[in-house]
């Protein structure tokens, strides 16, 4: 397949990747409303991993990836600390203390992290046309997202830093996949760094799990298995594969697309109103992400 019809591709993907992860707002709202939130970060991505291992070993009959050398062994466990451990309970304990208004303003920092840290490490080079589409989308999407109902009260200020910090992890974790995944297989580096992320948050999670007294209710249960195996082992893998063709910065911007997929779910699903205001917001959105996809297309992606 030529390489412009393999970015095409992981493009195509990537839309799909996103409207997973817009649902996954709701469903994580709610089981963090039960557990932890590194709880639910250890068993979301200990599980993911476990299962995605099992498939591996089964498919490549061996137990570990052969030639990876310690540069590598080292990316993935900076990855899995940083981009799973520590980035998903930062999140994840924002969303839990903060608002759905807030949490879906804040994440899009995401992007703009990420181009800071792409230009910094010299993975791209600055342009005035990438960084007016990341504005036009950025700008969108606030109108999206009400930007006049954002509020940093006392209530939620704990949760709002949490979810910045976790936001800026992910992208420092965007940033490295790419080199990731060119010294080993998309199969094997994702399934490594969701094991080592869980097991890292595993000792507290074992504490917290020991003090629940009472079996979750039914939607909790199955929020809880659509976040680890549509939300987590499906979107992940196709991520970290589109890094073979994407450019970072390109990766990060279709993040914008989240909140128009829990948008479209709501209207789908509950009878939310589409208002003109959004359906305007989001025609900006993706006028900016066209402004900014065909300068990153075009602009040298230094290996790392």
């Amino acid at each position: 397949m030529p390489i412009e019809r393999k970015k095409f591709t992981a493009m195509l993907a990537l839309v799909l990747v996103q409207i997973l992860f817009g649902f996954n707002f709701v469903s994580s709202k709610q089981v963090v409303a039960y557990m932890a939130p590194s709880t639910f970060a250890c068993l979301r991505f200990l599980i993911a991993g476990l299962t995605l291992y099992g498939f591996v070993v089964f498919k490549e009959r061996k137990m570990f990836p052969k030639s990876v050398d310690s540069k590598t062994w080292g990316l993935l466990l900076f990855l899995g600390i940083i981009g799973i451990a520590a980035s998903q309970s930062l999140f994840l304990w924002g969303l839990k203390n903060s608002t759905a208004t807030n949490t879906a303003i804040l994440s899009t920092s995401i992007p703009m992290f990420t181009l800071i840290i792409v230009w910094l490490r010299g993975q791209s080079k600055p342009s005035w046309h990438e960084g007016i589409g990341f504005l036009i989308s950025l700008i969108a999407l606030l109108i999206f997202n009400n930007i006049e109902n954002f509020t940093l009260g006392s209530n939620t200020a704990q949760g709002d830093a949490s979810i910045l910090c976790g936001c800026s992890l992910m992208a420092i974790y965007i940033s490295y996949c790419k080199g990731v995944f060119t010294q080993i297989s998309v199969l094997w580096g994702t399934t490594l760094i969701f094991l080592i992320g869980g097991l890292v948050l595993l000792p507290s999670a074992i504490q917290d799990l020991s003090s629940l007294n009472e079996f979750p209710a039914e939607k909790v249960v199955w929020s809880f298995i659509y976040s680890v195996f549509a939300a987590t082992l499906f979107t992940y893998y196709i991520n970290n594969w589109a890094y073979r063709y994407l450019s970072p910065s390109t990766m990060s911007l279709f993040v914008y697309l989240q909140p128009l997929a829990a948008a479209l779910a709501a209207y789908e699903i509950f009878g939310e109103t589409l208002t003109s205001r959004k359906v305007f917001a989001a025609f900006l959105i993706f006028l900016g992400m066209v402004v900014a996809i065909r300068e990153t297309k075009s602009s040298s992606v230094v290996p790392q």
